[in-house]
């Protein structure tokens, strides 16, 4: 099975203006740039300019950034800026994803020494707003996920079009690497546990919008943090394997290329959702294609569609405890302290939500399930995904509120959620979208493009 269907009168109300609001169907493709970037410039230095200005003019008017044709090291960090009061939105635009990128290679292992030793020429005599989260960061033990992105946009309304954001940290796992917290480093210096997150995009700010923009990482390539009007992808090619897509903002994606790396791992979740129960939509992808790097991974054909974050949790309430004496209450905050833990609301009703529609699935992604548990098994020293019967941080895929409900019916604190009245779902479901038998039915590696000019309706 592929998992629950939408009704033709669900698929029908959904529209990127009826998940986001008006502000999704706006163009920005006249917007004039005051500001411009050259290959050996560095694009955090003129964004940092561009600050000042706002500063001195006092203007709150878009700051507006082209990038010229080239390849530029990052990060960049893009502050929630306020002029007099007012928020200052920035746009990044560039000319054309084969022809513009943006890299760098942080992870959020990367110690806060290294990475102001890294990048700290980048930050220098920046503005508090940028400032402050640099130092951070570089105060930092290991700088988190918080801003380890190769990008991260704070400002409410940020705008990016027209280039390529890679995180080259390939965090490759060897042979005989022991889990954590024995992890080792390989020569390169990449963890080889399954703890290696490298963001590409961090949105924090709400009503982002990207248009033609390529992300590539293996694990947790974007990062959607922002609010309930999270952010409108149009044409974008995202690419990773573990969780490359997550967070709880909600999203729409439209005619998208969301594709899964399996150069390193038998194992991949293209997508991650964390979002409220309470949140009508978390991410809904329209008229997209899901496709694959043609690795012999990706043509074993177990990869997955995603799984559902489980957000914060330290001790799970679902399944059937193997730990003698286990428990977990609803508490304050998600702990363990073995054999006994608590879950906080926000960690047990971040239910995660996943729409498809219009689209088209390549054979990468097993159509019988495509949804998946979380933590419902662990990595061995080889690599190998293998299944287990529980884990403390385990929950089963749950599709809408009644799953909710039913997994956890023997639960003492079922009834303090109260439950009642929040909307049914559905969390996971498809509409009209093709899930193809094998790689002839839609292609398995498809060229990163400027304009998706191919024909999303075939």
């Amino acid at each position: 099975m592929t998992g629950p269907e939408l009704t033709q009168e669900q698929a029908e109300g959904i529209s990127p203006e009826s998940v986001l609001g008006a502000w999704a169907a706006a163009d920005f493709a006249n917007r004039q740039a005051r500001w411009r970037v050259s290959p050996g410039q560095s694009v955090q230095r003129v964004l940092n300019a561009a600050i000042r200005d706002a500063r001195t003019t006092d203007s709150a008017e878009r700051i507006v950034i082209a990038l010229d044709p080239g390849h530029y090291e990052g990060p960049v960090i893009v502050p929630d800026l306020h002029v007099g009061g007012r928020a200052v939105p920035v746009s990044i635009l560039g000319v054309g994803a084969r022809h513009t990128t943006l890299a760098a290679a942080t992870h959020i292992r990367m110690t806060g020494s290294e990475y102001r030793t890294r990048y700290g020429a980048s930050f220098a005599n920046s503005p508090p707003e940028v400032r402050a989260l640099f130092d951070a960061l570089a105060a930092s033990n290991t700088i988190g996920n918080t801003h380890c992105a190769v990008l991260t946009a704070c400002s409410a309304g940020f705008e990016a079009s027209g280039f390529a954001i890679e995180n080259r940290y390939n965090c490759d796992r060897t042979t005989g690497a022991p889990l954590e917290p024995g992890a080792i480093r390989n020569a390169a210096g990449q963890w080889s546990d399954e703890t290696h997150q490298a963001f590409a995009l961090t949105l924090h700010g709400a009503q982002s919008r990207l248009r033609n923009i390529a992300l590539k990482s293996f694990q947790d390539t974007l990062y959607l943090a922002g609010g309930a009007e999270g952010a409108h992808l149009t044409g974008c090619i995202i690419e990773g394997d573990v969780d490359f897509i997550f967070g709880p903002a909600t999203a729409v994606f439209e005619r998208c290329e969301i594709r899964s790396r399996g150069s390193r791992s038998a194992n991949s979740w293209a997508t991650a959702p964390s979002t409220p129960l309470d949140r009508p939509y978390g991410f809904v992808f329209i008229n997209c294609d899901f496709t694959h790097d043609d690795s012999p991974n990706a043509r074993a054909g177990r990869f997955r569609l995603g799984r559902q974050w489980f957000c914060g949790v330290r001790a799970t309430p679902y399944g059937a405890p193997t730990v003698p004496g286990y428990t977990c209450r609803l508490g304050d905050t998600s702990a363990y302290d073995p054999p006994h833990g608590t879950i906080s609301p926000e960690t047990l009703l971040a239910v995660g939500k996943c729409l498809i529609l219009h689209s088209r699935v390549g054979a990468h992604i097993d159509p019988q399930h495509p949804w998946d548990d979380w933590k419902g098994g662990q990595y061995a020293p080889d690599g190998i995904f293998r299944p287990v019967r529980w884990n403390a941080r385990y929950r089963p895929v749950q599709y809408d509120l009644s799953d909710v409900t039913r997994y956890l019916a023997g639960w003492p604190d079922l009834p303090t959620l109260n439950l009642t009245g929040q909307a049914p779902g559905p969390f996971l479901a498809i509409y009209e979208t093709a899930f193809a038998r094998n790689d002839t039915v839609l292609a398995a590696q498809l060229p990163v493009q400027d304009q998706h000019s191919r024909n999303h309706h075939a």
